[in-house]
């Protein structure tokens, strides 16, 4: 196995244990709140992910070219290029802020809940866009050991704090929880930043021109791509609140939080297969298209073995951690949604191969586009007609055409598109 290899490797384990205590940590979260709130509280919640779903094309983050050049040690001096970024982020998050108080002032008049709710998660993930700053930067220096050790930490005190949401039973308590713990960690990641990397804080005129050339060149077309499929997994409750009562948008939210735990492994290894296909040598045909369709079958084997085992055990584990309200509804709902997390995890490859080795603007033109506009038109369709399982069959179609898509580019591109 090359070092390259060996590297990935590693780095896929560790972001697999990071990526699941995070993940952990916040569905013992959700968990805890389903079983002292009721269903409407859990739907406001996930319409108030929807919306955030959308104002997250204003979250672009600039590091994110770090990935495909940091590892070819084409990047500048590190300390100015992160003070860049820390300058866009802080200008950034005024900007997203401010937006986010208009779209609070229009929800305070129909739902005051949902526009706290919202405007609260909002500050969380502003937070949270300078945690990952700096924890991006431990990530493409093959460091996710650290952030790993770090992030367990991190989230055993969130577990522990998530506690007095029994005391306190309200969603607020879960929003302000996120929240404060959040600002704890934007400073425990700053002084691990400084410690590890030596980082001093560098202000140059010309940080602005530096944001801009790896905005244009990478980062815009890489951000849009993956705000756009945010949107996709995340708009459902949204629209299923125009159709149906708060308590079915509940419903379906938790169906959603749980198809949303299998696709944590995908998300680790799509990331991992970008690191992989961008640091890559320029392969023959043959075996660069070997290489993807090894991933492809990968994530395929993976994803089925999580539908054969949530086929035969979800009811039970639904009933015994999660809730014992509209057991069935929910077992149906995650079965189908899960359909759609296999096609979509056996799309994965494809997008990674796609954004590593070809014109990201392209991709998010000829890929994205299209299927961000076949999403909105089939939720639409699903749930004027069949309520939340239309909206869960939607999820199918979405994906299927996101795949047919994806294949499509790149079968054209390794044909037609010079490398980037």
């Amino acid at each position: 196995m090359s070092n390259l290899n060996l590297k990935v490797a590693k780095l896929f384990i560790f972001s697999l244990v990071d990526l699941v205590v995070n993940k952990l940590g916040r569905y013992i979260g959700i968990l805890i709140l389903i079983n002292v709130v009721s269903r409407e509280t859990i739907g406001v919640l996930g319409i108030a992910t929807g919306y955030l779903a959308f104002i997250g094309y204003l979250a672009i983050a600039p590091e994110q070219i770090l990935l495909r050049d940091y590892p070819k040690g084409k990047h500048g001096n590190l300390n100015q290029e992160i003070s860049a970024f820390g300058n866009f982020w802080a200008i950034r998050s005024v900007l997203t802020l401010l937006a986010g108080i208009v779209i609070f002032l229009v929800l305070r008049d129909e739902n005051l809940v949902l526009a706290v709710v919202f405007i609260g998660l909002l500050i969380q993930r502003l937070l949270e866009g300078f945690t990952n700053l700096i924890q991006l930067v431990f990530y493409v220096d093959f460091k996710q050991d650290t952030v790993a050790k770090i992030n367990f930490f991190n989230n055993s005190f969130l577990l522990v704090t998530f506690l007095l949401i029994f005391l306190y039973q309200s969603i607020y308590a879960y929003v302000a929880i996120l929240t404060l713990g959040e600002f704890i960690f934007c400073v425990i990641w700053s002084i691990q930043l400084r410690k590890q990397f030596n980082f001093v804080y560098l202000f140059s005129s010309g940080w602005l021109s530096l944001v801009k050339k790896n905005l244009l060149e990478f980062t815009l077309w890489y951000h849009l791509s993956n705000a756009t499929m945010n949107v996709v997994q995340n708009i459902g409750p949204v629209i299923l609140s125009f159709f149906a009562s708060l308590a079915v948008v509940g419903e379906y939210t938790i169906a959603l939080k749980i198809a949303g735990f299998f696709l944590i492994v995908s998300q680790i290894m799509q990331k991992a297969s970008f690191l992989h296909f961008a640091n890559e040598m320029i392969l023959p045909e043959k075996s660069t298209i070997k290489t993807l369709f090894a991933h492809i079958k990968i994530y395929g084997f993976l994803s089925l073995l999580a539908i054969i085992a949530f086929a035969f055990f979800g009811k039970l584990l639904i009933f015994s951690f999660l809730t014992k309200q509209n057991v069935d509804l929910l077992y149906q709902l995650v079965l189908i949604m899960l359909i759609g997390i296999f096609i979509f995890n056996v799309t994965r490859p494809l997008l990674a191969f796609a954004s590593a080795k070809y014109s990201l603007r392209k991709g998010f033109i000829f890929v994205y586009i299209p299927s961000l506009v076949s999403s909105l038109v089939s939720y639409f369709l699903g749930t004027a007609y069949l309520g939340p399982f239309g909206l869960a069959l939607a999820m199918i179609i979405n994906y299927f055409t996101l795949f047919l898509l994806s294949l499509g580019f790149v079968s054209y591109a390794t044909r037609k598109i010079p490398k980037n």
